[in-house]
């Protein structure tokens, strides 16, 4: 299966004193359903769900909401920073998005862009990141 697969290859990665991760579906009800692949048996020392709501016609709160999701499905188990595909947010909207996910209790947040990091939204980060801590 492909969890006993990314668990050997898990442990190999410690074994090198590195942390395993990896970028997942957004929940692994949702993974499992879609690329049978059930994240929640994974040893991942974090996982970065692809929270990224206009790939499922959701609005931008549904990234929060199925980050809440998965953090139930794995009963807290493994840590997450979901993912955040900027150019679906614009920047103006950014820092409440990205308040919106730390408040589930992940434990970071990841951005995912090719080339769409504008200077508003890299301006927006920089704000929420000072805002924040």
């Amino acid at each position: 299966s492909v969890s006993s697969v990314y668990n050997e290859i898990a442990a190999e990665i410690r074994r090198h004193g590195l942390t395993a991760a990896c970028a997942v579906f957004p929940s692994p009800t949702l993974a499992a359903r879609m690329v049978h692949q059930d994240w929640s048996l994974f040893h991942a020392d974090l996982v970065l769900p692809m929270a990224y709501h206009s790939f499922y016609n959701e609005p931008a709160t549904w990234a929060a909401d199925i980050t809440s999701t998965a953090m139930q499905e794995t009963e807290g188990r493994i840590p997450m920073a979901p993912g955040v595909h900027l150019p679906d947010i614009p920047a103006a909207e950014l820092p409440a998005h990205l308040d919106r996910l730390r408040a589930t209790g992940v434990h970071g947040i990841g951005i995912f862009s090719d080339d769409e990091l504008t200077p508003e939204h890299l301006g927006a980060i920089k704000h929420w990141k000072s805002a924040a801590y």
